[in-house]
């Protein structure tokens, strides 16, 4: 299946996410490098006097539900119904109250009249929209939904390295129940991932296919050409959540945008 967020005016379109939604926490069990991210978080919104937070890309819940313990004023949204009834589950199952909204991240304005301190969007995210042009609306739409100090936070995997090296397969995850192997294909500056997933738990021994496709895959460059244009003047770019420099050895990319220039 594609995981591609259809056009705008495509707003029929089937949930993209359906078949995949229910094994998406798989990937975060085993902890690795919680308490790193929610020290970042921490950091970042006590630097910039965030109280009010969007996770505009927010899928099952589970960075919601890691921020949670920060005091935080935590909203989410995502554009996949199966997503967001798996986040629903998890806020009932955690006794969090988090409002869920389905939105898609280039209309937020037309979902949330408040505005927030800051937003999310979170795992290569921003890349499922197709082209460059709905990338700079996506942001556009993150920046009217800020306050006037507010800051938008991206994360991605694919970074400047992984594009000068090309590797065809890459294992993403492997531990005691779950592991997923990706196969990659490249096409000029987009990509297609092609996903295997085993399933091998105690009561359950399965394997699903499913494939996603970046028709352009922004890197530092570009995120900080478009986030120009959707009115952000001030961008700072970290290898990681440890806040390391950004360079051609990364094989993370953590982007900080701010509305303001200070």
């Amino acid at each position: 299946m594609s995981t591609r967020i259809p056009s705008k005016n495509n707003k029929t379109a089937d949930d993209l996410y359906a078949g995949f939604a229910s094994r998406y926490d798989f990937l975060f069990q085993g902890g690795g490098g919680r308490e790193t991210q929610v020290a970042f978080f921490d950091k970042i919104f006590k630097k910039h006097g965030v109280s009010r937070v969007l996770d505009c890309s927010c899928g099952t819940g589970e960075h919601l539900a890691m921020l949670a313990p920060l005091g935080l004023s935590l909203f989410g949204s995502d554009i996949s119904p199966a997503m967001l009834s798996v986040a629903e589950e998890k806020m009932k199952r955690l006794n969090l109250d988090i409002p869920l909204t389905r939105a898609d991240f280039r209309e937020l304005p037309e979902h949330f009249p408040e505005p927030f301190d800051a937003i999310l969007c979170l795992s290569t995210s921003l890349p499922h929209v197709e082209t460059e042009e709905e990338m700079i609306r996506a942001l556009s739409s993150m920046h009217a939904s800020l306050t006037e100090r507010g800051v938008v936070i991206f994360t991605q995997g694919i970074t400047e390295r992984m594009m000068a090296e090309k590797p065809r397969f890459e294992s993403i995850v492997n531990n005691r129940d779950f592991s997923r192997a990706f196969a990659i294909d490249y096409h000029g500056r987009g990509m297609t991932f092609h996903a295997l997933d085993f399933i091998h738990t105690d009561s359950a021994a399965e394997f699903h296919t499913w494939s996603t496709t970046y028709p352009f895959m922004p890197l530092e460059a570009d995120y900080r050409r478009m986030l120009e244009a959707a009115g952000f003047p001030g961008v700072d770019v970290y290898g990681g959540y440890d806040v390391s420099p950004y360079d051609e050895t990364s094989g993370f990319m953590v982007i900080v945008a701010r509305k303001d220039r200070s």
